[in-house]
């Protein structure tokens, strides 16, 4: 099929190309190589247009991105997105693999631009895409597995974000492997990235079942150990191979998961679940995380150049653990090194930003510790912690969040 380039936008594509695959998806590897951005987005652009105008629109606004250029090729980026979204509905077929593929990449587009309302509203639409051509696709197509644990990885971010104030969007999710599973198979990990999405499929069972009776959530603690077994002997049969920095960063990210989905199951039903006391005694746990997240992003480190870039993928990375030990744990020294981490270096981790997330930390931080001088955990009265966060999405880099106290709540409008 023909692409038509506008002449004198020739040099532009041709570049925004090279910068795909030369700085996109590397960043976008970051922690797990990802066959879907390096090979399969690549071949299908030089055959459809709507993927190759969502790839030149990508890259530019990833550029954008990293030079921190707000304004720079906007027009450019935007008409190769307007040309992406045109050239899709003169795909051959009503609903296909091209439709998810771009559903993918505008994701990725809307993230990079500040609008997450949009973002989500296509996740949504992919969700339900991914049913309606689920029973046309046959059981070994790779591209198709690839886009479910892309979407995957998203509903866990989402998760991760608005907790239960979505609970309607969150059954959308298209696939769960340990919910669709009676009785799943045993874990056996060949790579990284299978060890990913096991734990992963954890995680989302954790938080979208919610399992509070004793046989199921004996159950999901028994799995979650069975993954940290297949976890420790895929390390031991490895060990002795000399591994990439990009698995060392996995790795780390891994055991950094393991440790924060760990501690989780541990607090439940040790007390109500509005008691925020429950977490002050995992203080040391929390710490130790840290001591992973920041292994993780000083590894990266090593092998850049001297002038830190801002970070793009679309990963579960540390931006949400960060957060998370930030509003369970109390320590004034453990969230502040959390804070000090999360804005070293820009990084949008998927949905997640650090600049937003920093922000909305430091506010979480004001409200519970006020005026008093902190000197551990104990020093916050139960009454003045949060008790739970909500975020409505919003657009142009723009959400609204609500605090919610035991003496009331209150609702804030944040930019970033």
């Amino acid at each position: 099929m023909m692409i038509h380039v506008q002449n004198q936008d020739v040099p532009r594509v041709a570049r925004s190309i090279q910068f795909f695959t030369e700085q996109t998806i590397q960043q976008l590897s970051m922690f797990f190589p990802d066959e879907f951005w390096s090979t399969r987005v690549l071949q299908l652009a030089y055959s459809e247009p709507c993927i190759w105008h969502a790839l030149v629109a990508l890259s530019t606004y990833h550029e954008r991105y990293i030079d921190r250029s707000p304004g720079g090729d906007a027009s450019f980026a935007l008409r190769h997105y307007n040309l992406a979204i045109n050239s899709l509905s003169s795909v051959r077929h009503d609903l296909s693999l091209i439709h998810l593929v771009s559903c993918v990449i505008f994701i990725s587009v809307e993230i990079l631009r500040g609008h997450m309302r949009s973002a989500i509203k296509l996740y949504t639409s992919g969700c339900r895409m991914m049913r309606e051509i689920q029973p046309t696709i046959s059981a070994g197509n790779h591209l198709f597995h690839l886009i479910v644990a892309f979407f995957n990885r998203l509903t866990l971010q989402i998760s991760w974000i608005f907790g239960n104030s979505i609970d309607g969007l969150l059954d959308m999710s298209y696939a769960v492997p340990e919910r669709q599973r009676s009785s799943p198979p045993e874990f056996t990990f060949q790579q990284l990235s299978e060890a990913r999405e096991a734990i992963h499929g954890i995680a989302l069972q954790w938080m979208l079942d919610r399992p509070s009776d004793e046989e199921a959530l004996g159950a999901l603690v028994n799995r979650f150990g069975e993954w940290c077994r297949a976890f420790d002997a895929f390390q031991q049969k490895n060990s002795q191979l000399p591994a990439s920095a990009a698995n060392r960063r996995a790795l780390i990210l891994l055991e950094l998961q393991k440790r924060y989905l760990a501690t989780h199951l541990c607090t439940v039903d040790s007390r109500g679940n509005d008691d925020e006391t429950v977490w002050d005694e995992y203080s040391s746990q929390f710490n130790e995380m840290l001591d992973f997240a920041e292994a993780s992003m000083q590894i990266y480190d090593s092998e850049a150049t001297s002038n830190k870039h801002p970070r793009f993928h679309m990963d579960t990375g540390v931006i949400p653990i960060l957060f998370a030990i930030i509003i369970r744990c109390r320590d004034p020294f453990i969230r502040r090194r959390a804070i000090e981490l999360m804005t070293w270096n820009p990084m949008q981790e998927g949905l997640w930003n650090s600049a937003l997330v920093a922000k909305a930390a430091q506010r979480l931080m004001s409200l519970e510790e006020g005026t008093v001088i902190v000197g551990c955990s104990n020093d916050i009265p139960a009454a003045a912690r949060v008790q739970g966060i909500s975020v409505y999405a919003g657009d142009e880099r723009r959400v609204v969040l609500r605090f919610s106290q035991a003496l009331g709540s209150w609702q804030e409008l944040m930019n970033y």
